[in-house]
């Protein structure tokens, strides 16, 4: 095999695994992280949790101040 056809097995086997190993880590992803809005109800409930640990706010007043309209 010529060093330029064996090049090119190289390159088109390198392709074949990273497209397959991309492949894999969508499906996994998917099947794994949360939705945008789990993300960000987990970010504003840690935040509203950390007022309410390091201050005087009531529970309402944190809700509001992480970006909930409504208390209920």
């Amino acid at each position: 095999m010529s060093p330029a056809r064996a090049c090119a097995c190289a390159a088109a086997k390198w392709w074949n695994l990273a497209a397959s190993s991309i492949a894999t880590i969508r499906k996994n992803s998917c099947n794994t992280a949360p939705s945008p809005l789990d993300f960000q109800k987990r970010i504003r409930l840690q935040k509203a949790r950390y007022i309410l640990q390091n201050s005087d706010s009531t529970a309402s007043q944190a809700a509001f101040d992480v970006g909930y309209e409504s208390s209920s």
